[in-house]
């Protein structure tokens, strides 16, 4: 079979095993003879693993060639429609046990959910509602699942274990497959993806990861905070090696961020903490703009560094192009996810022109702008602003802000809020509920 066979077939025959395990919460004795399996807060793990593994794995045969033609590009994936059916289906029937606790919920949080109403209002005048709808579903489906899990978890401790068990069988078949099989690098660039579509994919997927196993290097458990070592490298490996900028700037940026609040914490102690933090940031915000004005030799290494020139790869180009089709319903937008469809008349003139066949505007803020105009957009910035203020009303550190500052920098870049298999913006909405 080879080496490549082996891995394809593991690829999938994991998640089996994997599911049962943790999946299962310890029940105490009962009368009646109900499967423990069919207990509220075991569907909602259960649906969480289904939804998050294939989420990391995608529900694709790793290691395919790129696209040459638009006649290649499929919009259906049975396997997708049936594992993210199922995954939404558990959560749902797991939610319905804390219907009260969730319309609660609904109240505390609203502007999520107003832009997922809004979302679904755009699909009225979307020239494309059917697929509208349908990826409409994908995105509510994970709402769902990820508030059947908090509302059954006294901890959201207990979806970042589950996440951290998913990436103990992702990141070591990712660090073999590049070893091994020669697709599962990017010749081109070279670059590695190991079992995603492409280098980029690879680099969010282990951005996120890197974020899942940091805090346990703080862990007191001398055993726990070695595996965390030891995965956290994995993440930072394949990272690196996959070669994604954006991906690997957002890291560098958070990493520093968390340096800095953690120097800021001690220095507090004399009184300067607020002041040293003022008089950093004021220092390298001023050589960042005397870089950008002045520095044009040190302007051309930074872009060598990253591996983009300043058009960032022809990206310059399709978003003039986006910015022409946006002018036409920049208010009520064009309908959610209704805009990249390859029907789509003026998706097949950016085929004519763009060679590489862009499947999003790799900028998130104008694939929302375009799909729901400033409106949306609008929502999405109070809901945004609505989550920081409530962060700095909580009390000490909060981990799972990360995420939403790892997705809102990526998608600057990168289109993933609000698309269903996109792990940063998929784990942005995940610690959006959680506070």
């Amino acid at each position: 079979m080879g080496v490549r066979g082996v891995l394809i077939s593991a690829y999938f025959h994991k998640m089996c095993q994997q599911i049962k395990s943790m999946t299962q919460t310890p029940q105490p004795e009962q009368n009646n003879r109900s499967p423990r399996w069919l207990a509220p807060e075991n569907l909602a793990r259960m649906a969480f693993v289904v939804l998050m593994f294939f989420v990391f794995f995608g529900t694709s045969m790793p290691f395919q060639k790129k696209l040459s033609s638009a006649d290649e590009i499929t919009s259906s994936n049975v396997l997708s429609q049936i594992v993210f059916s199922m995954a939404y289906l558990l959560g749902g029937l797991a939610l319905f046990a804390k219907r009260r606790e969730f319309l609660q919920m609904l109240r505390r949080e609203k502007f999520l959910a107003l832009f997922l109403l809004w979302c679904l209002l755009s699909i009225a005048w979307s020239d494309f509602p059917i697929t509208s709808f349908k990826r409409w579903v994908q995105i509510f489906g994970p709402y769902i699942v990820f508030s059947a899990i908090l509302l059954h978890s006294d901890s959201p401790e207990v979806a970042l274990d589950l996440l951290r068990k998913i990436l103990m069988i992702y990141l070591p078949l990712s660090i073999i497959s590049v070893l091994f099989v020669y697709e599962a690098t990017q010749w081109e660039f070279p670059a590695w993806r190991g079992l995603a579509p492409s280098k980029n994919w690879l680099g969010q997927i282990t951005l996120v990861s890197a974020i899942v196993w940091a805090p346990a290097l703080a862990e007191r458990n001398r055993k726990k905070q070695v595996l965390g070592a030891v995965f956290f490298g994995m993440s930072v490996i394949l990272l690196l090696g996959s070669k994604s900028a954006t991906s690997i700037l957002t890291f560098a940026f958070i990493s520093g961020a968390a340096l800095l609040m953690a120097i800021e914490k001690r220095f507090a102690t004399l009184g300067v903490g607020r002041t040293f933090s003022f008089v950093l940031i004021f220092s390298l915000a001023l050589s960042f703009m005397a870089t950008a004005w002045f520095g044009f030799d040190i302007k051309s290494a930074f872009f060598d560094l990253i591996g983009k020139d300043s058009t960032f790869t022809e990206r310059f180009f399709l978003w003039q192009e986006m910015l022409s089709n946006i002018r036409q319903h920049w208010l009520f937008g064009c309908g959610y996810n209704g805009f990249w469809v390859v029907d789509n008349r003026a998706v097949q003139a950016l085929y004519d022109q763009f060679i590489w066949l862009p499947n999003q505007a790799h900028e998130g803020y104008l694939d929302l702008l375009n799909e729901v105009g400033l409106i949306g957009l609008g929502i999405f910035g109070l809901m945004v602003g609505h989550y920081f203020l409530t962060l700095a009303k909580l009390p000490g550190t909060h981990f799972w802000k990360w995420f939403v500052v790892a997705a809102l920098i990526v998608n600057f870049q990168e289109s993933t809020l609000f698309r269903f298999n996109a792990a940063s913006g998929i784990l942005f909405m995940l610690a959006y509920l959680v506070v």
